[in-house]
């Protein structure tokens, strides 16, 4: 005659709740974008917003970069041209 096996436990609430944020998290992972969502030339999803790095600021805006980096990088060091060779 055989035992018959105990039931299973239940899983304790901490190991419930690592696998579902682990589930969702490779579920997101391994989602596909929505159809119509723009790809670069490698297949990745692009920003939705892209911002251009080439538009002029406001003056106002101008100006107060301007006053930010004065204080910030007083001596000019990260104007200067980067050694030969290196970083």
């Amino acid at each position: 005659m055989t035992a018959i096996p105990a039931p299973p436990r239940p899983l304790p609430r901490w190991r419930q709740l690592v696998l579902r944020v682990a589930t969702a998290a490779w579920r997101l992972l391994r989602s596909q974008p929505p159809a119509g969502y723009p790809l670069t030339e490698a297949g990745c999803p692009t920003s939705r917003h892209p911002e251009s790095l080439t538009r002029e600021l406001p003056e106002a805006d101008e100006e107060w970069l301007a006053a930010i980096e004065a204080e910030l990088w007083p001596d000019d060091e990260y104007a200067d041209d980067p050694p030969e060779g290196g970083r």
